[in-house]
């Protein structure tokens, strides 16, 4: 899948906040996608808040893509020990998450 195709997902569909689940489920996160600043805002739970930039989401996409199988649904393949130049330790596993979601609709 190429990247703009899920930019353009992210655009039209995370205007607004959604409550997406994490990747361990059952839990879960908000997300709203800033096309003005080209960033997705994020909530977790506990109220922690960040961001991730359009160039931090591409690069945590290209992860989930070269992943395999299940290995790109498990939270420690976007956090290091396995991913020692993450993004965001804390909000790199939002990605493949929102990508879970817009695969499922």
């Amino acid at each position: 899948m190429p990247f703009e195709d899920f930019r353009q997902w992210l655009v039209q569909n995370l205007q607004a906040e959604q409550q997406i689940e994490t990747l361990g489920r059952p839990s879960y996160f908000y997300a709203q996608y800033d096309q003005q600043n080209a960033l997705i805002n994020l909530r977790l739970r506990t109220n922690s808040q960040g961001q991730l930039r359009e160039n931090q989401i591409q690069i945590i996409f290209e992860r989930w893509e070269a992943g395999g199988g299940d290995e790109r649904y498990r939270t420690s393949f976007y956090t290091d020990p396995w991913w020692t130049d993450t993004p965001s330790r804390i909000f790199a596993p939002t990605i493949p998450a929102i990508i879970r979601y817009w695969i499922q609709q």
